[in-house]
């Protein structure tokens, strides 16, 4: 026996000991939110399907009085009378919630030889937001992705159940010496809380509960740890462009005067530099020094007025950090981009994270209007193809680093509106984007992210709309996108959000695994990305449905952010790809676009709730290979979204056709975990629960409950090849093919 195939043996013995030690029921993921009568469904480890018992009992309410700051424990007493499940697999239970006049928290216990416990309903806080990204604290370091919050600041705090029904729910903050504060959210949603951080709690590191109203003194979410810090108010001088030679008058060049201006700002150490009303010709770049704010006296008095060059600079008003432009607006002809943190130029660069705050981002756009055309005017046949073929993307304004916050501003240009790299902490609302000539929005490599109450636009016959990506850096994650509107998405692919990047490090078996390392088969493939956070999941054999996060690698050796629940075997395939978590979608609308939302594979653990779209092809979701890379779909929730107008045009045959919610796999276990459930399609529309070329097992446990499906050729369709699909309460109304249903019987 050669050494290598020694060495085989010996890791495959080892598989099999540590996975002969696991044989107890293990929960990964249940579903919610879940209203009394709903499915529920637990994916996981259930070696023996037939003989569990599931257990379920409603946590009375009452007042929650303060969290105690520890591990949530069951009530205590006899458990309560078992529930009949719906259907169970090695990887699923589903079950029927009891029946309540009320919504309300629930405890479960899944029981075999041992019982596990768990809550359902229960509000869980995935991350923060506040108005500071924080690396350096009084008490210590303080990772960038982690919440901060000014004393007298805002804090919102996303994640799943926050507000389940009528009630209101509470935010308390528990201080290291165990104090407790309790805060009343001013804005409350399921997905979303906004509190007002008092200005007299003291700067310290706290821990942060959530309770939604329901469950009582048992119904605590766990922590999230918050730093609470105190804001240190400064007086910045005033410099008026006037002062430098500023003329504003139509005609002089005022380059000169704004950016002598905004130098001596920048040699003071911070100033506001006030551009008064006028119209202001800029021929050249300005550059915003560090602490400097470019303040104009309203968009609709204060005008730069940029040159029409045939050779722009790579951005028309440039800075690197902690830079601030407001009330003004900025009219350019050509240009590359307009409004630009230099760190963001490099982006092709290696992607590595962002390791020095001070050398990017905390930039703030405030009641900014641009204006930005290539093509304005009458330019000659041979200028547009020029201008056409300027090297790209050109983008309107286009950030990186930590704490962006981009408000209130109205935004027009020739290409991408609007482009995040890399950044960590923004809020972006209460905007108008106008997507240009080819042009599209993207936020790349970036997290915790708040994009509400948005409009964006096509304003092009070649605009598209845009998406979320991986494409130099692996992890997405942490976006909230609610409230906005999209329309008039008719160029290129159309979507009006995607989320994107293809390519993988690795996919095949894994021949050992100790502790929180495992070791990969083969060589995987790590350049192009930092690998840092992305995504490890199990999608076939034993333990799919499983998934960690990559902490370090060495060559084929792996850490994971954490151990597996379930141990792997020779059976066990796992992915090393790119990450995109924890997206929530609620209260959009789309009209006129290719698709509304897609996830275009590594989906894990989105919402998309009660969102709407007019003449676009649905809500969808794909597991499946891609450029390279094995990219799953893990537990996502499609609930109480609309299709009001079904009809969906595109630019290849058939040109009209239905449009879709759908979930589909490509590969064994490539689409695991999703729940479709209450989803209203008024007309030409249609569910779909596909695996593609019929792929045995590609899409894996799905609940469809509850759906309306009318005035369409096909209610639903589920493909063959799909397991564990469960039917239940849908109703269809004027459909030629109500159900059709391609499984054998076994597969149901």
């Amino acid at each position: 026996m050669t050494p290598s195939q020694l060495q085989s043996a010996v890791v495959a013995s080892a598989l099999a000991t540590s996975a002969a030690l696991a044989e107890e029921n293990v929960v990964y993921w249940v579903s919610a939110p879940v209203q009394p009568g709903e499915t529920v469904m637990m994916c996981g480890f259930f070696p023996q399907p037939d003989a569990v018992k599931i257990a379920v009992e409603r946590l009375a309410d009452g007042a929650p009085g303060e969290p105690s700051g520890q591990p949530w424990q069951p009530p205590g007493g006899e458990l309560p009378e078992p529930v009949m499940p719906l259907q169970t697999s090695e990887t699923a239970l589903m079950f029927e919630l009891p029946e309540h006049e009320a919504p309300g928290v629930y405890y479960y216990a899944v029981r075999s030889a041992a019982a596990s416990f768990g809550r359902l309903n229960a509000p869980v806080p995935w991350w923060t937001l506040g108005d500071v990204v924080a690396t350096d604290t009084p008490f210590g370091k303080w990772r960038m992705e982690d919440g901060a919050v000014y004393a007298g600041g805002r804090l919102r705090i996303l994640g799943r159940c926050l507000k389940l029904g009528e009630k209101g729910p509470t935010v308390a903050l528990r201080s290291a010496d165990g104090r407790v504060t309790l805060l009343q959210p001013e804005k409350a949603e399921p997905f979303s809380l906004a509190v007002t951080v008092p200005e007299e709690l003291p700067p310290s590191r706290y821990e942060l509960f959530v309770h939604n109203g329901y469950g009582g003194q048992h119904a605590w979410s766990e922590p999230l740890d918050i730093a609470v810090l105190h804001r240190e108010e400064e007086d910045q001088p005033l410099i008026d462009v006037a002062d430098f030679g500023a003329k504003g008058d139509d005609e002089e060049d005022d380059t000169d005067a704004i950016q002598s201006a905004l130098k001596e700002a920048g040699e003071r150490g911070g100033a506001v530099v006030l551009v008064p009303r006028g119209r202001f010709v800029v021929s050249e770049k300005l550059v915003i020094p560090p602490h400097v704010t470019l303040r104009g006296a309203g968009q609709e008095l204060t005008a730069l007025c940029m040159a029409d060059t045939d050779d722009p600079p790579d951005a028309w008003i440039e800075g690197s950090h902690h830079f601030a432009i407001e009330d003004l607006t900025l009219y350019c002809n050509h240009h590359y981009h307009v409004i630009s943190n230099n760190t963001a130029a490099a982006v092709h660069a290696p992607a590595a994270p962002i390791e020095d705050p001070e050398i990017a981002g905390h930039v703030r756009l405030a009641r900014v209007r641009v204006r930005a055309d290539s093509f304005r005017g009458h330019l000659p046949p041979d200028k547009q193809e020029e201008r056409a073929r300027t090297p790209g993307p050109r983008d309107t304004i286009r950030l990186s680093g930590p704490n962006i916050r981009i408000t209130d501003c109205d935004v027009y240009g020739s290409e991408r509106s609007i482009y995040l790299h890399y950044v960590v902490g923004a809020i972006v609302e209460n905007n108008i984007f106008y997507n240009g000539r080819s042009g599209w929005m993207n936020f790349n490599g970036c997290e915790n992210i708040v994009f509400e109450h948005n409009r964006i636009v096509g304003a092009d016959l070649m605009s598209t709309g845009g998406g979320y990506a991986c494409f130099t850096r692996g992890v997405s994650r942490n976006i909230y996108t609610a409230h906005n509107s999209y329309e008039n998405m008719n160029g290129w692919d159309r979507e009006a959000f995607t989320s994107d990047a293809g390519g993988g490090a690795y996919f095949g078996p894994v021949v050992a695994v100790e502790g929180d390392w495992i070791l990969l088969a083969d060589d995987p493939k790590w350049q192009h990305r930092h690998w840092t956070n992305t995504l490890v999941a199990v999608i076939a054999g034993r333990g799919r449905g499983q998934y960690r996060f990559v902490k370090s690698w060495d060559g084929r050796r792996v850490q994971l952010d954490r151990p597996f629940d379930v141990s792997l075997d020779e059976t066990s395939r796992v992915t090393v790809t790119m990450t995109h978590r924890r997206y929530i979608f609620y209260d959009n609308e789309t009209r006129d676009a290719g698709i509304a939302i897609q996830f275009y594979g590594t989906a894990t653990e989105h919402i998309v709730a009660n969102n709407r779209s007019w003449r676009a092809d649905g809500f969808r979701a794909y597991g499946f290979s891609y450029t390279g890379g094995v990219q799953p779909n893990l537990y996502l929730q499609f609930l109480g979204n609309e299709i009001r107008e079904g009809n969906c045009y595109r630019y290849e045959d058939p040109l009209v056709y239905p449009a879709r919610l759908s979930v589909e796999g490509t590969l064994p276990s490539l689409h695991f975990g999703s729940v479709l459930r209450n989803n209203h399609l008024h007309n030409n529309a249609q569910i779909e629960v596909g695996v593609g070329a019929d792929s045995d097992g590609a899409t894996e446990n799905v609940v469809v409950e509850g759906n309306a499906v009318e005035n369409a050729d096909l209610g639903i369709l589920v493909d063959a090849g799909c397991r564990n699909v469960l039917l239940r309460r849908n109703q269809t109304e004027h459909c030629l093919v109500p159900l059709l249903d391609n499984r054998s019987s076994y597969g149901k």
